[in-house]
């Protein structure tokens, strides 16, 4: 469960997660807007990852255990809005150091409290299932 907002031809997600192990939340702000997903996080965790297709974008990683030079290479982002819901998806190559790490997506639902809800997190593709 969250926060949004609407603004400025822009999606605004607030939320807080938890990692294992942890009592002090991570503060989450996604931003939605036509070509572009940013991703924000402060806490014990912190980065801002920003999504425009065809482009890398670069940003520190930080967590407990010490920081990491990332990047994204974002292959595509789709968004789909009706009167309900918004979903939007990111396809994107992760980098850390320079070296590619591996073929990723999010996918973030907003919709009405009380209905299932949230961004979904899967496993690895299964063998020959493309990514984007």
């Amino acid at each position: 469960p969250g926060q949004y907002y609407f603004r400025d031809e822009k999606h605004y997600l607030v939320y807080e997660e938890r990692i294992e192990g942890c009592d002090l939340p991570i503060r989450n702000l996604v931003t939605v807007s036509p070509g572009r997903v940013r991703i924000r996080k402060t806490g014990i965790v912190s980065t801002e990852m920003s999504f425009e297709p065809k482009k890398e974008t670069g940003t520190w990683y930080s967590t407990p255990y010490g920081r990491m030079e990332m990047s994204v290479f974002t292959h595509r982002i789709t968004i789909k809005e009706t009167e309900e819901n918004i979903d939007a998806e990111v396809r994107y190559r992760l980098l850390i150091g320079g070296t590619q790490q591996n073929e990723c997506f999010v996918r973030i639902r907003v919709q009405p409290q009380g209905e299932e809800s949230g961004f979904t997190l899967r496993e690895p593709a299964e063998k020959g299932e493309r990514l984007w």
